[in-house]
């Protein structure tokens, strides 16, 4: 347990020490019609926020509020536009909803709402604080909700029933365009669906659609690096009982692609590895014994991060690995008597968990601190291996 401890102290050091940034080249609009170039902390929000942080070349940090601001934007692309809103706040829960077809009591709010289509026929969306996505088009007096929700019949509660308005809405957007309303009778509420039609009806009406930023989009695509990682495993075989009492070292490379949409939210991390593990053990005999083996791993997992407020940025992954354990002795044999179906080399499976930090030296330069569960085990191999758990840290210096 002392040994655990200590790697969570070491992350906790290494996740303080550095913030990952990200702030990004950005445009505010006010009220008065002026617009400032500078940078915007983006924050791949997934709240609509009613305030950022701006900051003009070479100047102070200054927060702005939603009532000051007519518009922001940033090169990730995104934009966000201020509008005050009213919209259905019931939660999507079936079991929570009124038993009414429309909404009983709107919700009122004054945020950012995120531009999807910028045209004459307009589309925005708009998460509230339950996680529910809410899609607005423009309307005479702002904006207004295409609504969709759920509900339970009065009389009896286990029907369930569909209000889709945003249907008969989008119906008459789409007046003009005839070769499109048969399609809207299958229209999900979702944000692809609805981008899709609404870039179609401003395409009919030969709408023109503003650019959701101007000039040059810089997207992050990818890092690259070397990755170095000190565990502790306590690998079981049907003969062998083993703790956590050594560390133990292994080293690789990994290739992270991120999200395009949301590149400091989501990514796809990828990692080959090898490992080595010395590990004591005792046997059914409790005779003391010593576990010696390689592993060559490959993982591939989900990451998915999260802005603080200080400017850095946690993340939790998941995800699952392959690989091969060879070279694997006990007591200095590859063979064990009494076990004439032990292998020294196995194909496995794994499962992975973890959580750390992303942080920044520099410009170029980023390091990972990420503390993880490991679990592997060979479904088809040798049947004297039961599995392993791993617990360590693993410390990524990017290089790309």
């Amino acid at each position: 347990m002392k040994h655990v401890l200590l790697l969570l102290i070491i992350t906790l050091t290494l996740t303080t020490a550095y913030g990952q940034t990200t702030w990004r080249e950005g445009i505010i609009i006010r009220n008065d019609g002026s617009k400032l170039k500078g940078e915007v902390n983006d924050e791949e929000w997934t709240v609509n926020p009613k305030k950022i942080q701006f900051r003009e070349e070479g100047g102070i940090i200054k927060t702005y509020s939603v009532s000051e601001l007519k518009s922001f934007s940033t090169n990730r692309p995104a934009a966000y536009e201020a509008f005050t809103i009213e919209y259905d706040g019931e939660d999507q829960n079936v079991n929570k909803l009124t038993t009414n077809r429309n909404p009983v009591a709107l919700s009122k709010d004054t945020l950012f709402l995120r531009v999807i289509v910028k045209a004459q026929v307009s589309l925005y969306e708009f998460i509230d604080v339950n996680g529910r996505i809410h899609f607005f088009t423009n309307s005479d007096s702002g904006v207004e909700e295409l609504l969709n929700r759920k509900y339970k019949d009065a009389t009896n509660n286990s029907l369930v029933g569909v209000n889709e308005k945003f249907k008969q809405q989008l119906l008459l957007k789409s007046s003009n365009c005839p070769e499109l309303q048969s399609s809207i009778k299958q229209l999900r509420y979702s944000e692809q669906a609805l981008q899709n039609l609404v870039d179609k009806i401003n395409r009919c009406n030969r709408n023109q659609s503003e650019p959701i930023w101007e000039g040059e989009v810089i997207t992050k695509q990818a890092n690259a690096g070397i990755v170095l990682q000190l565990f502790f495993s306590n690998p079981e075989f049907t003969f062998l009982t083993s703790d956590f009492s050594k560390i133990n070292f292994g080293g690789g490379i990994f290739y992270e692609i991120y999200s395009k949409k949301k590149p400091n939210r989501i990514s796809l991390y990828n990692e080959l590895l090898y490992k080595q593990v010395n590990q004591d053990a005792v046997s059914f005999f409790s005779v003391p014994s010593e576990i010696k083996f390689s592993r060559v791993k490959m993982i591939n997992s989900f990451r998915f991060s999260y802005p603080d407020k200080n400017g850095g940025r946690l993340f939790w992954g998941i995800g699952v690995g392959t690989g091969v354990r060879f070279n694997t002795q006990v007591n200095g044999r590859e063979s064990i008597p009494g076990y004439p179906d032990y292998s020294g080399s196995e194909f496995e499976l794994g499962l992975m968990v973890s959580a750390g930090k992303t942080f920044s030296v520099s410009e170029s330069f980023k390091i990972n601190a990420e503390l993880r569960y490991e679990l592997e085990q060979s479904p088809f191999g040798s049947s004297t291996f039961v599995g392993a758990n791993n617990i360590g840290l693993s410390v990524g210096f990017n290089l790309k």
